[in-house]
């Protein structure tokens, strides 16, 4: 008998049903991986974007109000304005953006006193979630948030979620390992 090499069909598809199996496997790692590379890009500009606003803070005495008055590197474009992605009743005073994510300077007086700094994505599974850094919380604040200042947390905003949910805690606690600590100003803070 002549007999021809090869592969049943049988055995074509026990591989191809195995590859299926380590993919899936695979699959949640590499974007959890993916997630945190991202997010590691997200707290580089935000760090930087913190100690040029405390290097202008220790210049003038004053917080920026605007990424204009800030010395940093970044290859971030800054918006006319302040359209902020996120933000549903919170005021920004100056947005830069890159292509996945933007950096916000939240900045206000009078009674309600405060500087903070957000990196958070724009789009994608995670929008809407990132870092909030505290430069300054006035008077106005209630004294349990006063141990906010100088900090930098995980954080999801309330609104423009892609989960489907109003308060997801998708980024911070599945990805970042992070536990909630608190609610301020429409954003979920992470430790």
């Amino acid at each position: 008998m002549n007999k021809k090499a090869g592969f049943t069909l049988v055995e074509i598809l026990v591989v191809v049903l195995i590859i299926g199996i380590l993919v899936a496997w695979a699959m949640p790692s590499y974007e959890k991986a993916v997630a945190e590379a991202r997010s590691a890009q997200l707290q580089s500009s935000l760090s930087s974007a913190v100690k040029a606003s405390e290097t202008y803070y220790m210049a003038t005495g004053r917080w920026p109000s605007s990424f204009n008055s800030l010395t940093f590197d970044s290859n971030l474009t800054t918006l006319p304005g302040s359209a902020s992605t996120c933000d549903k009743n919170l005021l920004p005073k100056s947005v830069k953006r890159g292509k996945d994510y933007e950096l916000v300077i939240y900045h206000a007086s009078g009674n309600l006193q405060h500087n903070f700094i957000s990196a958070h994505f724009i789009d994608g599974k995670y929008k809407c979630a990132g870092f909030v850094h505290y430069n300054y919380l006035g008077n106005g604040w209630q004294s349990a948030e006063a141990d906010l200042k100088g900090k930098t947390f995980c954080a999801e905003y309330l609104y423009n979620r892609n989960c489907g949910e109003y308060n997801c805690k998708i980024f911070c606690e599945q990805v970042m390992s992070k536990t909630f600590k608190r609610y301020v100003q429409l954003i979920n803070l992470f430790e």
